[in-house]
Formats: C-alpha cells, sequence, structure tokens
C-alpha cells in the first residue's frame, strides 16, 4: 500500500518507479494486466471529479512516497508490460530530460504529442526514433522526481481540510492567448523549470477506444 512506501520511505529507502494512475471508476483489464506483469507498484486515485486537481495530488503522494520517478498512465490507455518496465529502468530518463509515449487520441488522425520540430509523428514511429516533443498527454509518461520537485519549488502549497498538502502542478493556465489544460501545462512548467521532453516511437500505445 502507499502508507507501506511512506514508512519505508522515511527510514530512507527509495523507491525506483511508481505508477500513478487517476480513475473515475476503473483501470481498463488490459491497463492492469500490463501493471501487473511490469512487477510495478501502483497508486490509483478513483472517483474524481476535477482532472487537474487529482493529477496534481496524486503527483504529491507519488513524491512523498518516495520514488525516483514517476511513470503517469491513463486508466484507458494500454501500453505492454515491457514498455513499463523499460521507463523504469531507462538511463535516459535524467532531472533534465523526461520521456513521453504516445497513443491515438479519440479522432483517432491524431496522436498525443506535439513534434517540436516538423517531422511527423507517423514516420517518428516507423522508424522507432526519439524526438523532442512541445507538450504531450499524460496518458502515457515518466518524469523524474527532481524534474517535479523543481516545478514544485514554483508553485504554491494547496491544504485540504483533511490536511493533506499538494501544490498545483497540473493547474491550467493561459499563455498567449493558449488555454494549457492540466497535461500540457505540467510540460510548460517542466519546460520552464529545465526539464525537455522527448517522445519514444518504442512507447506507442494503444487506447482502450481502439
Amino acid at each position: 500500500t502507499l502508507l507501506q512506501h511512506q514508512r519505508v520511505a522515511g527510514h530512507g529507502f527509495r523507491m525506483k518507479a511508481l505508477i500513478i494512475c487517476p480513475a473515475r471508476t476503473h483501470i481498463d483489464w488490459r491497463t492492469q494486466q500490463a501493471i501487473g506483469t511490469s512487477g510495478l507498484p501502483l497508486l490509483p486515485k478513483y472517483e474524481y471529479s476535477d482532472l487537474p486537481r487529482i493529477r496534481s495530488a496524486i503527483i504529491a503522494l507519488g513524491l512523498n512516497a518516495g520514488a525516483e520517478r514517476l511513470i503517469f498512465i491513463d486508466s484507458d490507455v494500454i501500453p505492454t508490460a515491457d514498455q513499463l518496465k523499460w521507463m523504469a529502468e531507462t538511463d535516459d530518463l535524467t532531472p533534465e530530460r523526461a520521456i513521453w509515449g504516445l497513443y491515438p487520441l479519440r479522432s483517432r488522425t491524431t496522436w498525443s504529442v506535439k513534434p517540436k520540430a516538423n517531422e511527423t509523428v507517423r514516420n517518428d514511429v516507423k522508424t522507432d526514433q526519439s524526438f523532442e516533443i512541445e507538450y504531450g498527454g499524460l496518458g502515457l509518461a515518466v518524469v523524474h522526481r527532481d524534474s517535479l520537485l523543481r516545478v514544485q519549488a514554483k508553485l504554491p502549497t494547496v491544504l485540504e481540510p483533511d490536511g493533506m498538502k499538494w501544490h498545483p502542478y497540473c493547474m491550467p493556465i493561459v499563455r498567449d492567448s493558449a488555454w494549457l489544460a492540466d497535461d500540457r501545462s505540467l510540460c510548460w512548467r517542466l519546460q520552464q523549470t529545465g526539464t525537455s521532453l522527448h517522445c519514444y516511437a518504442r512507447l506507442a500505445a494503444k487506447h482502450a477506444f481502439n
């Protein structure tokens, strides 16, 4: 359980990787199967009504649990166990470099990431290359705790009535007349505090509606 992770972390242990997953009612059975096969710990959060808030709060819980890296998964995105294990172990992830996967959006014609250059995502998927992105959906990504702590240092603290504290990592913002929703706002905050975002075609995942 999360409480057990917190007690161990308090005695000097640091979890290598923790999967965090917001879910309204359930996590797709195929996603659960991949997580179970990967052997990685999972921190789910159910029955949310405010996604920016719940994403931010679950990041705080993951950091408090002592994880070195947080793996973001949406409840309806379906990675493979091997992809999850790669995210948990790769040396490509650093405090200055976050890694994104990609998956088709509901339109079925658009991927969940926006490349920084003009190359097409479709070609990169075929050639299994990585490329820098401007932003991407939080359905599949992994971020180093130091990257998130730099973001945290720039944010106010939210105190819940039950005493829980967290920071608004995913609070939507407006920049240059563009609306940055919960996932895109975290991408912007990461980049503003020294973390570049890179998408790996090897992390192409399915979506539950496909």
